[in-house]
């Protein structure tokens, strides 16, 4: 930040465009595109860093998230099988109802 602070003034000066500085010399020209090119980096840096830390923190969250759902879906899993057991014996137990009862009208 204390050097983008520094070379600002090059940067905002009209002159020191690399069109303009190549005419003096090719070594100065690509200092001045560098100079350019870190203080462009230094804008989007600052726009990009806040995003990709909450990127990170929701990256996080959505996982915690999705650990939570498998332990709930594991859960409904059990619950379904117990429902599906349930309904097996309560169909068992129906048809040895109908068949005592079918045996009891002989």
């Amino acid at each position: 930040e204390k050097v983008i602070k520094q070379i600002k003034k090059y940067i905002e000066d009209p002159v020191f465009t690399p069109e303009a500085v190549a005419k003096q010399s090719n070594a100065a020209k690509s200092l001045c595109m560098w100079c350019r090119a870190m203080d462009t980096y230094s804008k989007i840096a600052k726009v990009v860093g806040p995003k990709r830390l909450a990127l990170r923190e929701a990256e996080t969250k959505l996982q915690t998230m999705q650990a939570a759902l498998a332990e709930k879906q594991a859960q409904l899993q059990e619950v379904v099988d117990k429902v599906d057991n349930l309904q097996t014996q309560l169909d068992t137990s129906q048809k040895e109802l109908k068949d005592l009862k079918d045996q009891a009208d002989l």
